[in-house]
């Protein structure tokens, strides 16, 4: 009897596979396609206007390395300039319509002290070519964060001639309709070993962060520059800049453009998107890496390079992804292609339950989480799971790295006819396509659940990856002995 049992067992488990082997085969190969969902990402234009800075007006600060003077006459700055005392500048807001320096808060020749202008609102600067709300040269040391910069003439943010070790960081830079500001954030003429990080810069009718002529180890982080003509811009002998983790879509020509002898540049980890290129190298770019960059359905091209006298560039790991297939244009000499993925959808995401542990008090499952694109590092998904539709709460679910995930379900046990239990998750991560899960389970309650076993199946139904989950209850011998069964069912596997 018992050995019966077993081969009834084993021919139960073999018929299954085989089942769901022979779908997965025909689903395949008569795989076709799902719908193509816009990668989702904040949308500036349903934001609330710019609020106001509070405490002080004025139509202009201007400081030519006089802050000191400037401290002793004015009630919104504060500090001695040193490292643990800054000058301060905030909470002001200027309507610099009728500025005399053509710009909101102009500092020059300020390289010995260390200054912050933060919570200041500057609007209707002047047009002229180094305009700014904010305006920044030969000026070093300075931090410009969580200002809001909104339709001036010409540029939101300026560094022009030697500003160098300026960290300008979270910054809200727009053009709001009144005005045509050219761009966001404007860097020219030896600016040096400057961050920009986390700012977002759009609706500008140029560029939203534009660097040039010989500006040299700047880093271009964080920034979210989308609606511009292009998003971020590098050109005129710029060398040894990085620009990576920024998100430039929507961009009506470039996500991300460098041209013009641009020399050792990196461009990494960057999303591109819905632009005629996500990235553009051209007139003599040469010995830049461009790398790991998220590039979707771009009208001309993912990628171009587009000038023979460009050498010597290196395009690796990129996600590419164009329903025409329009990939990378390549007139240049020397470029190295290595390891880009083509896609014609964004990647898919798979999970496989690598571990588990089954207790009358406690479901324990090891779920691993990985990329279409191999060796590609996931940004942190979002799992929800749902367990006999009740949700499974987030510190059941729990990070345990390496893109391994421990969840802890409650047990669950009914009757062969009684209604099965429903598990269902979505996973979700960045530049990726959705995954939705499904199975329904039976579990007896006449058997002993110490000793539970477990088979995953994998199966494509209409293009979505399902996780079927079956638990095999093997009797102990007392229960054998009784002659007891255990029933199992697992209805057919269905799509969310």
């Amino acid at each position: 009897m018992e050995n019966n049992h077993r081969i009834k067992i084993n021919l139960l488990i073999l018929g299954m596979i085989f089942a769901i082997s022979t779908i997965n085969s025909f689903m395949i190969f008569n795989f076709q396609g799902g719908s193509i969902n816009k990668i989702e990402d904040r949308d500036p234009s349903g934001l609330n206007p710019p609020r106001i800075s509070g405490y002080w007006t004025t139509n202009f600060i201007h400081i030519d390395g006089n802050w000191s003077h400037t401290v002793g006459n004015y009630s919104w700055i504060r500090g001695d300039g040193s490292w643990n005392s800054p000058y301060i500048i905030e909470n002001v807001t200027i309507d610099a319509s009728t500025s005399p320096t053509g710009s909101g808060i102009y500092i020059e020749n300020s390289n010995n002290d260390y200054f912050i202008i933060r919570n200041c609102t500057v609007y209707n600067s002047g047009n002229a070519m180094y305009d700014g709300g904010i305006k920044l040269v030969n000026t070093s040391k300075g931090l410009l964060e969580n200002n809001t910069l909104f339709d001036n003439g010409r540029n939101g943010i300026v560094l022009y001639n030697y500003c160098e070790n300026n960290t300008i960081s979270r910054n809200f830079v727009f053009n709001y309709g009144t005005t045509n500001q050219d761009n966001g954030i404007y860097v020219s003429n030896y600016c040096n070993n400057n961050t920009f990080s986390n700012n977002l810069a759009y609706n500008n009718t140029n560029v939203g962060i534009f660097l040039r002529y010989w500006s040299h180890n700047n880093t271009i982080s964080g920034n979210t520059a989308n609606n511009n003509w292009a998003g971020i811009g590098v050109d005129n002998y710029c060398e040894d800049n990085t620009i990576t983790g920024n998100t430039a879509n929507d961009n009506s020509d470039y996500g991300i453009y460098f041209e013009l002898q641009c020399i050792n540049n990196i461009i990494s980890g960057n999303a591109a998107n819905y632009g005629d290129y996500g990235i553009y190298l051209n007139d003599g770019v040469n010995d830049t890496t461009v790398s790991e960059n998220y590039l979707y359905f771009n009208r001309l091209g993912a990628i171009g390079v587009r000038d023979p006298n460009s050498n010597d560039n290196i395009l690796k790991k990129n996600i590419l992804v164009s329903e025409d297939e329009i990939f990378i244009y390549d007139d240049a000499t020397n470029t190295m292609l290595i390891s880009n993925y083509y896609l014609t959808k964004p990647p898919s995401l798979f999970a496989e339950i690598v571990n588990q542990s089954y207790l009358k008090t406690e479901f324990i499952v090891y779920l691993n989480i990985s990329s279409q694109c191999i060796g590609l590092d996931l940004s942190i998904p979002s799992i929800q799971m749902w367990w006999n539709g009740i949700i499974v709460p987030s510190n059941s679910i729990i990070e345990a790295g390496d893109s391994l995930y421990f969840i802890s379900l409650n047990p669950i046990f009914v009757e062969s006819k009684e209604t099965p239990i429903l598990l269902n998750m979505t996973i979700s991560a960045a530049f990726h396509e959705d995954k939705y899960y499904e199975t329904y389970l039976v579990l007896s309650q006449n058997a002993d659940a110490d000793d539970l076993m477990l088979i995953i199946i994998l199966s494509i139904i209409s293009a979505v990856l399902t996780l079927g989950v079956i638990f095999l209850l093997r009797a102990n011998k007392s229960l054998k002995k009784k002659k007891k069964q255990t029933r199992i069912k697992n209805k057919d596997i269905k799509e969310i």
